[in-house]
């Protein structure tokens, strides 16, 4: 990461991150639709336990997703002072997502 003064992050680095962050966002939500998609395969079989089971994990996921879409758009609206904190919440973020998304897809 470029730094300016002080260790800030310049507008150019600023700007590939977020852009970098939102394509992460975007595959992540199309990631979690395949998982929507197979766990509405998964509740036709009919296994009511399991059912539940995964959309608990489903809902979990989803609030994660947004939890870093809020991330995100409190990033891009982060001053010079708050920005590599900001970054910092994203990133916790995505790491409780990625988490998130594991232990569904490991569940299906």
């Amino acid at each position: 990461m470029e730094a300016t003064g002080n260790d800030r992050a310049s507008p150019a680095s600023r700007s590939r991150y977020t852009a970098e962050a939102q394509a992460r966002c975007e595959a992540t939500e199309a990631k979690l639709g395949i998982v929507r998609a197979r766990i509405r395969v998964a509740a036709a079989a009919g296994n009511h336990g399991l059912n539940r089971q995964l959309l608990n994990l489903e809902h979990q996921a989803e609030m994660h997703l947004a939890k870093v879409r809020h991330g995100l758009e409190r990033l891009r609206g982060a001053d010079d002072e708050s920005w590599r904190t900001r970054k910092q919440d994203l990133e916790d973020r995505w790491e409780d997502l990625s988490r998130s998304l594991n232990n569904l897809v490991a569940r299906l």
